[in-house]
């Protein structure tokens, strides 16, 4: 949140008047991305089409800079606080990740 206050050029208390939870403050800004995509072309073969799939959600999750992702664990932080975890492991790059649960 320190970090988003600084770059908005405002402090945290400010931006809590609006947003009153992280969860809240990533969901406004994941509606602020586009809406559209181009359908995927599948040729009906499983290998081709999972390679096809697995690039497409690359390419999204690289898109808006872990945007999407960081927004569905945040979302779900009460509920399944491991994605929290495993994503924070992603992101230090450190040891050999959490546990799976």
């Amino acid at each position: 949140m320190d970090e988003i206050a600084e770059a908005a050029g405002t402090t945290k208390p400010t931006i809590y008047l609006r947003y009153r939870t992280k969860t809240e403050l990533a969901l406004a800004a994941l509606n602020t991305l586009p809406r559209e995509r181009t359908p995927l072309v599948l040729a009906g073969e499983l290998r081709a089409d999972l390679v096809v799939l697995l690039r497409d959600f690359r390419a999204n999750v690289q898109r808006y800079g872990g945007m999407l992702v960081t927004g569905v664990v945040l979302l779900h932080e009460q509920d399944r606080p491991e994605w929290l975890q495993f994503l924070q492991w992603g992101c230090s790059g450190r040891g050999s990740g959490p546990s799976a649960t």
